[in-house]
């Protein structure tokens, strides 16, 4: 059996009206293969999500080219620039 991990981060910087998300979590190979079979039917609702509650204001990341990590970087404007 093998050890799972989850990082996760959220800040917030008021100067910059921008808060970033950051989750890193450990993935194992055949939970990777799942996912490919998945086809990220989870990742592009999100992607719709946040383009109807905040377009052209976020940024989002996805790593998942590392076969031990998957790791999301979501950042959001929070104030009109």
């Amino acid at each position: 059996k093998q050890n799972s991990y989850v990082y996760i981060r959220l800040r917030y910087d008021e100067a910059e009206g921008k808060m970033r998300f950051q989750c890193i979590n450990s993935r194992h190979p055949q939970q990777a293969t799942a996912e490919k079979e998945a086809g990220g039917i989870g990742l592009a609702n999100v992607r719709k999500r946040l383009e109807l509650i905040c377009p052209h204001r976020h940024t989002l990341l996805i790593d998942s080219h590392n076969p031990e990590s998957f790791c999301i970087d979501l950042t959001i404007q929070t104030t009109e620039i």
